[in-house]
């Protein structure tokens, strides 16, 4: 809804781009992006930004955008950090990303990360 608005007033492509802009920065921390994450809005927050802001707000409800106050119920790490060899930080940073989505993603993605889980825990348990 949001974003199909703002991919609209875009130009009507409505594919979010997968990295930040060079010549932007992180709106919480105004320091370069590190562990670069872009809520389903379409901002773009250093992970570790987005989930301490999140922590502060309120942890039981999703995080309200900094931007724009959509509830930011999805984060999408930069594509380029699953292919790349990741330290300690950079690897709890993504932790706690999946962590926040499995709370909060609802609708069909959402219903099929559940349906993940449960599956896992069931072949779990059974082994």
């Amino acid at each position: 809804m949001e974003t199909d608005r703002k991919m609209e007033e875009l130009g009507g492509n409505k594919r979010l781009s997968e990295t930040p802009p060079d010549d932007d920065c992180c709106p919480i921390c105004f320091g370069p992006f590190t562990v670069p994450c872009r809520s389903n809005c379409g901002h773009w927050y250093c992970g570790s930004c987005i989930l301490q802001f999140w922590n502060y707000s309120s942890a039981s409800k999703p995080c309200g955008c900094p931007m724009c106050t959509c509830m930011i119920v999805n984060l999408m790490p930069e594509a380029s950090l699953e292919q790349q060899p990741q330290n300690q930080e950079v690897a709890e940073v993504l932790k706690s990303v999946r962590r926040y989505n499995l709370l909060f993603l609802g609708g069909a993605r959402g219903f099929i990360q559940a349906v993940n889980i449960f599956f896992l825990l069931f072949l779990a348990e059974s082994a």
